[in-house]
């Protein structure tokens, strides 16, 4: 959709607006709270695209009229992880990330032979884990106590050209 900051207002795909209309705090299950500005449509009878637009709508709801929610203090996080992701610090650490975590998977299946888990339910599979995971991180520390690298990374970050 359009934002017309002027007006404050969208323009959907039909070409009908949609107004800023009130704002509505939120909170979370943790009690993380945030603001968002609604907005909601002039009309959406006869609209030919009333079906992808409002999909996610209960066809129970009373009113047709389409709203949309934005947050700007989330939109404005966002935009601040956008520019360190792709800054040339973030794209170095990105690529090596991406070689870090494969191996974790690789040593739990070949060297400690783990196949698959054997409980059911979320309590037991998360013991079973967390297991798995404390012989993989002691292993690793006795590797590099035996090898004498204790304050040195796995891997020697790359340097991206």
């Amino acid at each position: 959709m359009e934002y017309l900051s002027e007006e404050d207002a969208f323009i959907c795909a039909k070409s009908r607006k949609l107004h800023y209309s009130h704002r509505r705090k939120s909170k979370s299950k943790t009690g993380f709270t945030w603001e968002s500005k609604v907005y909601v449509c002039e009309s959406c009878n006869r609209c030919g695209y009333k079906s992808e637009c409002q999909r996610y709508v209960k066809k129970s709801t009373k009113s047709s009229a389409k709203q949309i929610c934005i947050t700007p203090g989330y939109d404005s996080v966002l935009q601040d992880n956008q520019k360190r992701i792709l800054s040339s610090e973030g794209i170095r650490l990105r690529t090596n990330r991406s070689i870090q975590v494969e191996d974790a998977f690789g040593v739990l299946k070949q060297d400690f032979q783990f196949r698959r888990l054997l409980h059911r339910g979320n309590n037991h599979v998360r013991k079973m884990l967390y297991l798995l995971v404390m012989g993989f991180n002691i292993s690793k520390l006795h590797h590099r106590i035996q090898d004498n690298r204790i304050h040195t990374s796995l891997f020697c970050q790359k340097e991206i050209a």
